[in-house]
């Protein structure tokens, strides 16, 4: 069994001393949670996207009723975003305990706004790798969002993510914008841009 979290109150271990709250670089960009400053982990495992990248993505992705996926979710900024942007629910993948703690922190700060939002939300603390083989065949998400590491990117991992692609779904996946596109059997690449130093593409099934 995986490390399923739920978490509906402060009661859960959140050490804020390990949590770097970022103020003035990281908030939801917009929606019903525009402006509402998120924290991040403060390692250098994560690399929350910049908001000229996230708009675009958003522009590109419309993540309204659509239940999310996000997978090396860092400070879980992007499945924030959309459930800021109506979605769902948003399931984050992360397997850095700081991060796991950022998510955490930020989704009991988002409470405040929205009593539903623990309804909404589940964080699993494991590798990409093993949420897939766990539930692969059993969960489907219209939206899946991928931002790893860049000097961690494995295209094999990538591949199986389709498999937890809905029909009619799409991924997201961010990678350095010097390096071609991914192709990914059994998604079909729709678009891919470069902002800066990212390369956004989306791929749909």
């Amino acid at each position: 069994m995986s490390k399923l979290e739920y978490y509906r109150d402060s009661k859960h271990g959140l050490d804020q001393r390990k949590i770097r709250d970022q103020s003035t670089k990281l908030r939801v960009i917009s929606g019903k949670f525009k402006g509402q400053r998120l924290a991040s982990p403060g390692v250098s495992e994560t690399h929350p996207m910049g908001a000229r990248e996230k708009i675009a993505l958003f522009n590109m992705v419309e993540v309204a009723d659509k239940s999310v996926l996000d997978v090396f979710a860092g400070s879980g900024a992007l499945g924030i975003e959309a459930l800021s942007r109506g979605a769902m629910d948003v399931v984050f993948v992360e397997n850095a305990a700081s991060a796991v703690r950022a998510i955490r922190h930020n989704l009991i700060s988002l409470a405040e706004h929205d009593s539903e939002i623990m309804a909404k939300t589940r964080i699993y603390m494991q590798k990409m790798a093993n949420f897939i083989q766990e539930f692969a065949g059993e969960r489907e998400f219209g939206v899946i969002l991928a931002d790893p590491p860049y000097d961690k990117i494995n295209p094999r991992e990538l591949q199986e993510l389709v498999k937890l692609m809905a029909r009619g779904g799409v991924l997201m996946l961010s990678s350095p914008a010097k390096e071609e596109p991914l192709e990914l059997v059994g998604a079909k690449l729709r678009t891919s841009r470069v902002y800066a130093a990212a390369r956004l593409t989306i791929y749909e099934r």
